[in-house]
């Protein structure tokens, strides 16, 4: 039996508009880091690095947090795809946790989706 956790279709759309809108309205290293994660959406390749550049984005501390939390949650399904839960449930709680201050909304949408993914996860254990 194969083990896959989908994430809800309404807040991949919400998402995916999110970075649709911020590709357009980004400039210089932010900008050619949402287009390759957008790119890598459709072929789920160099997901490491994309993770690799979302924490330096995360760590220079120029970003805005709803750009690194969008781009945790597209890196997040990635993982999930290809059935490495845990990284996908660390990186959904890190983009929860950035939404919290601006966007309490979008981090309630993905408190809600975190608690469906971790029971789907622990069920799928036993």
């Amino acid at each position: 039996m194969e083990k896959q956790i989908v994430i809800n279709a309404d807040i991949f759309i919400l998402f995916k508009t999110l970075l649709d809108d911020m590709i357009q309205n980004a400039g210089g290293k932010t900008r050619k880091i949402l287009t390759e994660l957008r790119i890598g959406l459709q072929s789920d390749s160099s997901l490491r690095d994309s993770l690799d550049e979302v924490s330096y984005l995360e760590n220079s501390k120029n970003s805005d947090p709803i750009v690194i939390a969008v781009c945790y949650f597209f890196i997040a399904r990635s993982f999930s795809k290809r059935s490495d839960f845990i990284i996908s449930l660390e990186l959904l709680e890190r983009a929860e946790m950035l939404l919290m201050e601006s966007q309490p909304d979008l981090a309630e949408l993905l408190k809600k989706e975190i608690y469906v993914l971790k029971m789907a996860y622990h069920y799928s254990e036993n």
